[in-house]
């Protein structure tokens, strides 16, 4: 898997690949500066799209099929309706495909990493009837020259983060598969289109932004690049439930985010010198206080006992999904294992939380931006998603 900037477009084929991953939530989310904003999180999963415009289209044709149970990652299982929620289908758990190179700080750091939770597929237009997610990744292609002039198109759309959980599942989906588009008519698309494509869309994450971002979610007047992350492992819990984004991204929270201002200066001002001194312990830090002053707009009932556990546990503090349900626990991989503090952190996390808990496993904390895949082969597909017309 190649970042965005080191790759060339096969300029001939007609055919483009990318991914763009998720999130856990937000290091930082307020108002400091005079404007709204948020610190990108990013996780090693990922949305993938494919596009193909040439015209004599290639995919290979979908089949026909339905919903099967989901994976369960050893006694902690995943939400069932975290799957088929884009149109009416869903597959068998996976490994990547073949042609989808993952090295280095790419890799994930286990194999539930690999678990599809959901796809797409729709040609020259005609798309699951009425599903959001999928309407949102259309209305961002419809603006591209190609699609105005008609050009006969298929698009394969597949991610790993559920929708609703604040993990910018739909500013995945819709950078991926604006990433492939380009891709395909050869052009390679900067971080600013596609943040301004998105946001013409729905208030959106900065996860197109390479590295470690600041970004006003509202509105794209500004946005910083802060730098890359260092190692950082993250133990993802969903604490339940569904926030809708839009909802909550057109409510009147500027008295409140104004009135935490100052913790969120200070945390910014930690962020910037854990990124700038490589330093994990003080981007634990930094995450934990805009979670906890958080508290005042989207209250997650146990977030202070998460706190407490992560550090019992060796870890460096907490990071939340502002905007949504998800819950990471933060941890140094030089200094403990993730996957040893498991055992110990998963039941005192779920027992406590509710039915609606659930585990989604370990994330490594990674940069955002745009990834380049090579051109996949036929039949080369994770699932070979059913077409929904």
């Amino acid at each position: 898997m190649k970042v965005i900037k080191d790759f060339e477009p096969e300029k001939e084929t007609g055919l483009g690949s990318s991914a763009v991953p998720g999130t856990c939530g937000e290091l930082i989310q307020g108002f400091a500066e005079g404007t709204d904003f948020l610190v990108t999180c990013p996780i090693d999963r990922f949305s993938l799209a494919v596009v193909d415009l040439s015209q004599h289209l290639r995919l290979p044709s979908p089949s026909s099929g339905g919903p099967v149970g989901s994976k369960t990652y050893g006694t902690y299982g995943v939400h069932e309706g975290q799957r088929a929620q884009l149109g009416s289908y869903s597959g068998p758990e996976h490994s990547p495909p073949a042609w989808v190179t993952m090295t280095g700080e790419d890799a994930p750091p286990s194999p539930e990493a690999f678990v599809w939770e959901r796809w797409a597929a729709w040609r020259s237009g005609r798309l699951p009837a009425g599903h959001p997610a999928t309407i949102k990744v259309r209305t961002a292609l419809a603006a591209l020259p190609e699609a105005k002039a008609g050009l006969d198109h298929e698009v394969r759309l597949w991610s790993q983060l559920p929708v609703g959980k604040g993990m910018a599942s739909s500013t995945a989906d819709i950078a991926a598969a604006l990433g492939a588009w380009n891709l395909a008519a050869g052009r390679v698309p900067s971080p600013e289109e596609l943040a301004r494509r998105a946001l013409a869309v729905e208030p959106s994450d900065g996860v197109m932004l390479p590295g470690i971002a600041l970004f006003d979610h509202r509105r794209g007047l500004r946005f910083e690049l802060l730098g890359d992350p260092p190692p950082i492992d993250i133990l993802v819990f969903d604490f339940g439930g569904e926030v809708d984004t839009i909802a909550f991204n057109g409510a009147d929270l500027h008295p409140l985010n104004v009135r935490k201002e100052p913790a969120i200066r200070d945390a910014l001002e930690l962020l910037r010198a854990g990124l700038r001194e490589q330093d994990p312990r003080l981007i634990g830090e930094a995450a934990s206080t805009s979670a906890l002053v958080h508290q005042e707009i989207l209250p997650k009932a146990g977030l202070e006992r998460a706190l407490e556990l992560a550090r019992a546990a060796g870890g460096m503090g907490i990071c939340v999904a502002h905007s949504g349900t998800v819950v990471g626990l933060l941890f140094d991989p030089n200094r403990v294992s993730a996957r040893e503090a498991e055992s110990f952190l998963v039941p005192r996390m779920i027992q406590p939380s509710g039915p609606g808990a659930a585990y989604l496993g370990i994330s490594r904390l990674t940069g955002g931006g745009l990834r380049a895949l090579e051109s996949p082969a036929p039949g080369a597909f994770p699932g070979n998603p059913v077409k929904v017309t």
